[in-house]
This record gives structure tokens, sequence and C-alpha cells, in this order.
């Protein structure tokens, strides 16, 4: 069984006299690759976007994921210059997979009658009404 949380250092450094519109550029050590944000906060966020979708991609394959330690003694040493920031980011791997797979299976349900008659009365999407229910209830 695969672990839930993956914890992997990221690298955040400031671009902001780049042309590719982008202010800060984070390298993904473990993955060899990297992303683009316009803000800090966003820097964050992609990485965890990038990486998420990297575990996804890896586990469809069966792939093993690349090691996750860090040696929090050493992790300055990621830096390649002086203004950068080292960090960690944290991807809770099921919630991520579990988001983003967004094929839709055929679920039969049963409801009062006055329920269904009032849902089409007010032409109430019943599959988007308990898509959005069970995501806030199980997901979010």
């Amino acid at each position: 069984m695969k672990k839930e949380i993956y914890l992997y250092p990221i690298v955040i450094s400031e671009t902001k006299n780049d042309s590719s519109g982008f202010d800060f550029v984070i390298e993904i050590p473990a993955f060899n690759g990297f992303t683009q944000a316009e803000t800090f906060e966003e820097s964050i966020e992609m990485a965890r976007d990038y990486i998420g979708n990297h575990l996804v991609e890896l586990d469809r394959k069966g792939s093993v994921f690349p090691e996750q330690e860090v040696d929090y003694r050493n992790i300055g040493s990621l830096k390649k210059s002086e203004n950068d920031i080292v960090t960690t980011v944290d991807v809770n791997f099921r919630n991520f997979k579990y988001a983003n797979d967004n094929k839709s299976v055929r679920k039969n349900v049963t409801i009062p009658n006055y329920l269904d008659v009032l849902g089409k009365e007010h032409k109430v999407n019943f599959s988007e009404l308990l898509t959005d229910s069970l995501r806030n209830l199980l997901v979010n």
C-alpha cells in the first residue's frame, strides 16, 4: 500500500527580470523538473501540482516513486544562488489522485418521490448536486 503523504524539497528562485512573464522558477530536484509561478504563494501550489501529477503518472505506470527523504541538516545545499529559497512541499497522494480523477460512473439512487418532483420543478441537476455534496463531504 502506498503512503498517503509525500514530502519533497523544492528550490524557489526569483526571476523578476525574466522575459517569461513569471516571477518565480521552482526546481523539484527529486523529479529533475521545473515549473513557474507568478507569486511566491503560487510557487508552492505549482510545485504541489507538479509533484502530484508526476506521482499519479508513476502510479498509473506501476513505477517506483522518487526517494523523498530530506536531510534537513543539508537542505541548504540545494541552493544555487544566495537568494534561492529551499523548502519542502507535501502532497496528499490519495486526495490528489482522487481530486483529479474526473471519470464519471453511473450510480442509481433512491429518493422520496416528493424530492424528485420538487427537484424537477426547480430544474435540479441531481448528478451535479450529488457530486458536489460528496466532494464537500469526503474531499474538502
